[in-house]
């Protein structure tokens, strides 16, 4: 047989094989990863063309992080896998979403999505309201006497690794639960140029910071659950002494 001839009948035959409904996943089988985005997209269009319960769509945090969610089926709307743009511009082969959430908050990489550090913000924001904050003490006669120190006490699973800090909170009534209460005149360390860094509890954060990352993917069935029963939105961390000037028994 001729070499036309052996052409012609591979070419028929390939003809004649029925067309994959999915082109992007057969080549993920095949590949750790598409060479690149417009690759990507081609594969994605072609699969959503031939089988119409397949859709995908980009989400894009920042310069950093850069990537898309597909749904092998609408249908199933909680079944989305998501696939990060490499440095090099592939696409990789993609992660269940839940997955890909659980990986974020062990990793704790919120920066890269958006591109900015939200705990200094928080602190700056704080420091340009600056807001009267308390704190409860059994020895409330030392504290006046002697300010609060930032010391570095197990508080807690979650906060175990903070640091030496002064835990307060925005709230009289919650501080009233640890003894006699002081009110802290932050405007007036503010005036005096004393504004130590300040932070919320690390998994009020992580909650916040993993919240948006699931709206940015439009998953709408995550759920951040804190290790700790008694993390609370109005503890505010001050990483620093507070001399006693700025204390007031309440």
């Amino acid at each position: 047989m001729k070499l036309y001839d052996i052409l012609k009948e591979d070419l028929e035959a390939s003809q004649d094989e029925e067309e994959s409904q999915f082109p992007l996943n057969d080549y993920f089988e095949e590949n750790y990863s598409v060479d690149d985005e417009k690759l990507f997209l081609q594969l994605a269009d072609k699969q959503k063309e031939l089988n119409p319960n397949f859709n995908y769509y980009p989400v894009v945090f920042s310069s950093k992080k850069k990537l898309f969610v597909t749904m092998p089926d609408i249908r199933k709307k909680r079944v989305k896998f998501v696939h990060e743009i490499n440095s090099d511009g592939s696409v990789d082969d993609g992660k269940e979403i839940s997955e890909y959430m659980s990986d974020i908050s062990m990793n704790q990489n919120y920066d890269e999505f958006f591109g900015e550090d939200f705990e200094q913000k928080y602190s700056d924001d704080f420091w340009g309201n600056a807001p009267t904050l308390f704190h409860g003490s059994s020895d409330i006669e030392s504290v006046l006497d002697n300010g609060l120190e930032a010391r570095d006490e197990s508080r807690g699973l979650n906060n175990r690794h903070v640091g030496s800090a002064v835990f307060l909170t925005l709230e009289q009534d919650k501080a009233e639960a640890y003894g006699d209460v002081v009110a802290i005149d932050t405007a007036a360390m503010k005036k005096d140029g004393l504004t130590p860094f300040v932070t919320q509890e690390p998994d009020i954060f992580a909650e916040e910071m993993l919240g948006a990352i699931a709206h940015g993917l439009d998953y709408d069935d995550y759920y951040y659950e804190s290790g700790d029963a008694g993390v609370d939105h109005d503890t505010v961390i001050m990483m620093g002494d507070i001399p006693a000037k700025y204390l007031s028994e309440v």
